[in-house]
């Protein structure tokens, strides 16, 4: 509730809408409302629900917000080193290449800044 809260009042989510998703886990949520985020890149959505499966098992991330395009999660238990963080952050370059790319433009600065210690990851594809 908290990061969602937080993309509110950054202007993040400008108009959010609550929604009850027939999900067993918070990691089906995407492909339970057929959200195909990814296609802008031209990757389609295969995967993305394992992906997210997996980091749900790791850092017991929760969907908090899908838009057209982008995707964010809740991370109650984030990487808290850098060390930690860079293989993560090479599992999100793999993920959505964009938040390397356009975002951080290195792994390693991308898992110290963006993912160390950070209880919102969010993904984009373009």
């Amino acid at each position: 509730a908290r990061v969602a809260r937080a993309l509110v009042a950054h202007g993040t989510l400008r108009r959010p809408r609550v929604a009850l998703v027939p999900a067993a886990r918070s990691a089906g949520v995407p492909a339970a409302i057929g959200w195909a985020g990814t296609l802008a890149s031209g990757a389609g959505p295969e995967g993305y629900d394992s992906v997210l499966h997996s980091w749900e098992e790791r850092f017991g991330t929760r969907v908090v917000a899908l838009e057209p395009d982008v995707l964010h999660l809740s991370v109650p238990e984030p990487p808290l080193t850098a060390a930690q963080a860079l293989p993560v952050a090479a599992e999100h370059y793999a993920f959505c290449p964009s938040v390397v790319r356009q975002g951080a433009g290195s792994l390693a600065r991308y898992a110290r800044e963006w993912l160390t210690g950070r209880n919102l990851w969010s993904f984009w594809w373009e």
